[in-house]
């Protein structure tokens, strides 16, 4: 897979450093995620790769991630599926999240062989392989893959929505997908801002919808930007890492302390060629990206809304 940006952005290099940084080196990150299109691999040799340079103290935080068109089918749609594609068999076992499968057979749902099933939608895992939804801390997450259709994953997202009524201490629920809009493997009820839409009227996520408390993130369209879609403080894109789209790249982050929700983009490459990689890397590594939010892009900063809990 050609990297549009790679030699701008200089990602085999940075990006693990930025990691680093970012979530191993700093006691203000809790967890930290991938959504979707988890380096292009096929094989798993480029994954290996790039977690080899990955440190300890950053695999050992909690770390979230859902499949993308790309893990299915690695030219990123069904139309082109190959024999050689891992159809998110492999991402679901490398980035094993504690996922809905469990609850039925422990831990994935293996019922689905690729290598004996023809066609490129029957080698794709059940779908309760990559659905999951858990708290960490004040943050209720939801998890889902887009390559599956919306009366499939109704059901699980309705179940979703009735724990995360339940659960004490909750202040805000995200909802994490991959695609941004249909096509290449996603039906159009199914992409982040569509599905969003659907969910916040189903009950338990409708009470933190009402309090403007429900937010979907999302990659798929190769851009860091918050309001994607006209979903103003909703939704947010964070996929600039190094493919063709808007050019710009860096580390978006979700902080739910102090009362209040914050969306910071620690950008180190601009749209317009700007890069402050050695700036914000200083900063951070000397002081914690917390004390580093006047190098980031503040995207959303408005008071956690419990009032009607």
């Amino acid at each position: 897979m050609g990297c549009t940006y790679e030699s701008k952005f200089k990602t085999t290099e940075r990006l693990p450093k930025l990691l680093n940084a970012f979530v191993g080196g700093s006691n203000a990150t809790d967890y930290w995620g991938i959504f979707g299109d988890n380096f292009y691999d096929r094989q798993g040799e480029v994954t290996k790769s790039v977690y080899d340079q990955i440190d300890l103290k950053t695999k050992s935080k909690i770390m979230l991630t859902v499949p993308g068109n790309h893990d299915y089918w690695v030219l990123g749609s069904p139309l082109v599926g190959a024999g050689a594609d891992q159809y998110a068999n492999g991402h679901m076992q490398w980035y094993a999240q504690d996922a809905k499968a469990a609850t039925e057979t422990s831990p994935f749902d293996f019922s689905i062989d690729p290598s004996k099933e023809i066609g490129t939608a029957k080698k794709k895992p059940t779908i309760t392989n990559s659905f999951w939804y858990n708290q960490i801390g004040n943050t209720g997450l939801i998890g889902y893959s887009g390559a599956y259709h919306f009366q499939e994953a109704k059901p699980y997202m309705a179940e979703a929505c009735q724990w995360l009524k339940g659960q004490k201490g909750l202040q805000i629920a995200v909802i994490v997908g991959h695609w941004d809009v249909d096509g290449l493997g996603c039906e159009s009820d199914m992409a982040g801002p569509a599905l969003y839409e659907e969910v916040a009227k189903m009950d338990g996520c409708d009470a933190f919808d009402s309090r403007g408390m429900l937010k979907f993130v999302m990659g798929h369209t190769h851009c860091n930007v918050p309001h994607p879609h006209g979903k103003i403080d909703t939704g947010f894109m964070v996929a600039g890492q190094g493919m063709e789209g808007c050019g710009n790249y860096g580390i978006p982050i979700l902080d739910t302390t102090e009362d209040r929700v914050r969306f910071w983009n620690f950008e180190v490459v601009s749209k317009d060629g700007k890069d402050t990689y050695d700036e914000v890397m200083a900063c951070v590594t000397a002081k914690g990206w917390r004390a580093c939010t006047d190098l980031a892009e503040s995207w959303l900063d408005i008071p956690l809304n419990t009032t009607a809990w």
